[in-house]
């Protein structure tokens, strides 16, 4: 009993089971549950270092990462500001070109005694990030399917950490972990019900970036990613309005595809349709040719809410080859029978907007049911 065991040896209690089936295996459990604790309060000094050394840094870039999001209330407002802590951390390089994380490794790595732990601690200096869906769920850990590299992620999973669902959309840091990642500080998921529109989002935004390397945009983009991925499962369904006419359906869809091809955030085309639908509901109108009305409901966003991009009449008569004045005269009749709901869309803050056009009366007013 004194003498050194075999892994293969019987195990010395009496069961009859080989010594790594019995109680080798929780002997290296035990192993195991020391290094993810050790692991875990790694990722604690990393952040406690960052506000320590860096909080200006930290609060600066958050204001500006802020106003590409939007967020509803308190509750989102410390989601988000504490999630950029953890990304800004891992990714953005300082006025040296070195992140903090590579700061806290060069400081840190040589105190460590444990030499695997050094060797983790050394290899965070390259993190990753997902966006993409669980393939698998095993007992401790996943595997994330990137959507846009087709790449899989093993994604061990500290004991604390919630049940996943298999198919569900997360987003997530990484840290290696010899060929597997743990996260940092969690995997965000969202429900499987809207996988497909996930991942279309994720792909469309990126085929729009105009960047060539994925991981780079998934780094520059991930906060905004992560904030406008809902949308693209709670957006406003055309067909769900009492449309009289079927060209002035035909007008919402075309809009829809325009704003969506450019680019343009979900709450912005919602609010185009939604106006659209309230400006046919008044006029009850036919409309002859569907083109002049989605340039000049184009301008007329244009004109209303920050849209990103900003076309004058006479770009917009090109694109849709009907005259500038046409566009003009119907900008002004759509824009004199809204401006009652105009005024109140111009006087909402842009982060409360998406909440303003799916909680209105007029939206009441407007849909089937």
């Amino acid at each position: 009993m004194n003498g050194k065991i075999g892994r293969n040896d019987p195990c010395p209690c009496g069961s009859g089971k080989k010594y790594k089936k019995c109680h080798g295996a929780k002997e290296t459990v035990s192993i195991n549950q020391v290094l993810e604790n050790e692991l875990l309060n790694l990722q604690r000094q990393i952040i406690d270092f960052a506000l320590f050394n860096f909080e200006s840094e930290l609060l600066e870039d958050y204001e500006f990462q802020r106003e590409m999001l939007i967020i509803l209330d308190e509750t989102e407002e410390e989601f988000y500001e504490f999630i950029h802590k953890f990304w800004f951390t891992s990714f953005e390089p300082l006025d040296d070109g070195k992140t903090i994380m590579e700061y806290f490794i060069s400081q840190q790595v040589l105190k460590i005694k444990r030499p695997r732990l050094q060797e983790i601690l050394r290899s965070w200096a390259d993190p990753e990030l997902v966006a993409g869906k669980i393939a698998a769920v095993e007992e401790n850990h996943l595997v994330i399917e990137d959507t846009l590299r087709q790449e899989r992620f093993t994604v061990n999973l500290f004991e604390m950490m919630k049940d996943y669902e298999k198919g569900a959309y997360v987003f997530a840091i990484l840290l290696p972990f010899g060929e597997n990642y743990y996260p940092f500080p969690n995997c965000f998921d969202l429900p499987h019900e809207s996988l497909a529109a996930y991942e279309k989002f994720v792909k469309k935004e990126f085929a729009l970036s105009g960047y060539e390397d994925e991981k780079e945009f998934l780094i520059d983009y991930f906060l905004e990613l992560m904030n406008h991925a809902p949308e693209a499962a709670e957006k406003i369904e055309i067909d769900a309005f009492d449309w009289k006419h079927d060209s002035n359906r035909k007008v919402a869809y075309m809009f829809e595809e325009e704003m969506e091809n450019i680019g343009e955030l979900r709450p912005f085309i919602d609010a185009g349709i939604i106006l659209w639908a309230e400006f046919c509901r008044r006029t009850n109108k036919r409309i002859q040719n569907p083109s002049i009305y989605v340039a000049a409901l184009q301008y007329l966003m244009s004109m209303v809410v920050p849209t990103s991009y900003s076309y004058t009449q006479k770009e917009l008569a090109e694109k849709y080859g009907v005259s500038a004045n046409s566009i003009s005269a119907r900008y002004n009749e759509m824009f004199d029978l809204l401006e009652d709901e105009i005024d109140k869309l111009m006087l909402v803050p842009l982060n409360r907007k998406w909440n303003l056009f799916h909680k209105s009366p007029l939206i009441s007013r407007l849909l089937l049911c």
